[in-house]
């Protein structure tokens, strides 16, 4: 059985287009990848944006329990993320 030899130059453009293979394909996943992220459909519900906004920090000046009134009305009125970070989105609909 005979083995066929390749030369250097034979190999060499092999992984070449191997590469640009694989580069197109990385390319592709990007661009799809981009597309579907860029679909809108998710909204911010403005009337509970408002209520967050509307609610104002309480004055503390000495420990508080977690489960009392006070301590909710604290949390309440804590705005942990920016009003358009997706994390204020409701996703109970």
């Amino acid at each position: 059985m005979a083995v066929r030899r390749v030369s250097r130059r034979q190999n060499n453009s092999l992984i070449t287009t191997f590469m640009r293979l694989h580069l197109a394909l990385l390319i592709l996943l990007a661009h799809t990848v981009a597309l579907s992220a860029a679909q809108p459909g998710v909204t911010i519900d403005e009337a509970r944006l408002a209520r967050l906004k509307a609610a104002k920090m309480r004055q503390f000046t000495q420990p508080l329990h977690f489960n009392t009134p006070e301590a909710d009305a604290i949390v309440a009125a804590l705005e942990v993320f920016p009003s358009d970070n997706p994390w204020n989105i409701p996703v109970d609909k």
